[in-house]
């Protein structure tokens, strides 16, 4: 691992709810730019998808998310998120594919990454700790 990585989990470790959603951020940018890996790396797939998922929502609306997906992508991404079965935002995840194929109403998915935005955050974290 990188003493970069190393220091944005560490900062994730040590701040508090307020200051995580950036520690959150700095370490998203990071994976993406410099094609990096969690410590677990089946971890990393899973934290990206989340994090835009998540930003989708409360930038433009999740639906905004599964359009940038194709049926290739979303039969991935469901394989991906059922390995984290337990999560709620994963279970959410899915949820979101079947309303995005059936072409049904985002509105109570939206509600509820609102609402459950710091405990989304929270697996992020864990999800870079583990």
């Amino acid at each position: 691992m990188t003493d970069e990585l190393s220091s944005l989990i560490e900062a994730l470790e040590n701040t508090d709810t307020y200051d995580r959603e950036n520690a959150l951020i700095d370490l998203y940018i990071f994976l993406r730019s410099q094609n990096y890996t969690l410590p677990k790396a089946e971890n990393t797939a899973i934290f990206i998808e989340l994090s835009e998922w998540r930003d989708c929502s409360l930038r433009d609306g999740v639906e905004s998310y599964y359009e940038t997906k194709d049926a290739n992508e979303l039969s991935k991404l469901e394989k991906s998120m059922k390995k984290y079965a337990q999560q709620d935002a994963c279970n959410k995840c899915i949820v979101g594919i079947r309303i995005y194929q059936e072409k049904g109403d985002f509105s109570s998915l939206d509600n509820w990454i609102i609402d459950n935005e710091w405990a989304i955050n929270d697996f992020l974290v864990e999800l870079a700790k583990e």
